[in-house]
Formats: C-alpha cells, structure tokens, sequence
C-alpha cells in the first residue's frame, strides 16, 4: 500500500518542490523574471523527467531519518509512540472508552517502541483500507517525501552558499534564495508532522 500511496503521490510531490524551486529563484534573481523562467523550465523539462528528478530527491534519505528530521526525535519518533497523547487533544476520541478498547496503548508504562507496535497491529492494519485513514496516510508520505527533497535542496543551497559556488551567469547564491528553501523546508516539515499525529489518531477513530 504504501508503494502506491507513494507513487499516487509523485507529480504533487514534484510542484510542491518546483513551486520552493521557483519561490527561492525568485528571491535570487529577482521576481519579475518568474515568468520567463516558467517558460524556460516549461520547454526543457520533459513531463516524465521533472517529476521523476523530485522522487529521486524525495528518496534520498532513508524514511527512519526522514521522520525522525519531522518529529525532532532520534528515537521512537513515529507518532504511534505517543498516540495515548495525541487521542487527548482530538474531540472524536473518549479517551476513557478507547483506554478500555486497548489498555496497554494507554497504560503509562508501555514503552514508547511497544505503544507504536500496539498502535500498528491493533489498529492501523485494521482499518488501514477505510477511506479516512488512507487518505491521511497518503498525506503524511506527501508530506514526509516532499519534505525530504526540500531538506535537500536546502542542504546544497547552504552549501553554495557557504562555498560560493556561481551558478552559471547568474553569480553566487544570494542568502535571500537559501532562506526561501529554508523557509518552504521549515513549513513542510510542520505540515508532514501535523499530518503525522493526524493520521495516528485518525486510525484510532475510525477503528473505536
């Protein structure tokens, strides 16, 4: 499933990544000349070639670092570990009949690693087919891809930054196109977490 949710995902990927492309040339160069690098991109760029470039950005990093650059956590970063939290802050879940549904999920001295593992076979493979939880998985992995060829672009536009590299007759990267990446990396990683905590409790919704 989690293949195709990916490959679903794959041109959406590539805009939200072309759109930060374009917001940080535009920070370099100069806005009004968007337009022309539209028309530049629009007749290079193959329909099949583009899109297949920001999967392969998007895959770069294994998905264990991508989340756990998301979640800011080196271990048990996956959301699972922390859904007896999360059901507290979403109005759909009584959190007293869902303790009584899975007991250890909300016992205070499962391990983080066991909470993820309950929340996986208890409830995720359940219900993973309903159309709720699909489609939040499916936005999560967007989210996580998208914010991974990002975190990317970001890394190398710091590093020509710092090293001064020209590109082409453009000159050097201007700082403003490095803080348009981070800026659009930063927003991604926030919505690829949010979508993260949501897909948990979701599953746990729907299978209550």
């Amino acid at each position: 499933m989690t293949n195709r949710l990916k490959r679903k995902n794959t041109y959406t990927i590539f805009s939200l990544i072309a759109a930060a492309v374009l917001f940080s040339a535009g920070s370099h160069l100069g806005f009004n000349q968007i337009p022309e690098w539209i028309e530049i991109i629009s007749a290079v760029a193959a329909v099949v070639f583009l899109p297949a470039v920001a999967q392969l950005l998007a895959n770069l990093l294994p998905n264990q670092i991508k989340c756990k650059l998301i979640f800011l956590r080196w271990k048990n970063e996956m959301p699972g570990s922390r859904a007896h939290k999360l059901c507290e802050t979403d109005p759909r879940i009584n959190v007293e009949n869902a303790s009584r549904v899975w007991p250890k999920l909300f016992c205070a001295n499962t391990t983080e690693k066991d909470r993820n593992r309950i929340w996986y076979q208890d409830i995720y493979r359940l219900v993973q087919d309903t159309p709720q939880v699909y489609q939040s998985h499916g936005s999560f992995l967007l989210y996580r891809d998208a914010f991974a060829g990002l975190f990317i672009l970001f890394c190398t536009s710091v590093l020509f930054y710092l090293f001064k590299i020209e590109l082409g007759g453009t000159g050097e990267l201007a700082i403003e196109a490095v803080l348009a990446l981070a800026f659009s990396t930063a927003l991604a990683m926030i919505v690829a977490r949010n979508m993260g905590n949501r897909f948990v409790v979701n599953a746990i919704a729907v299978a209550l």
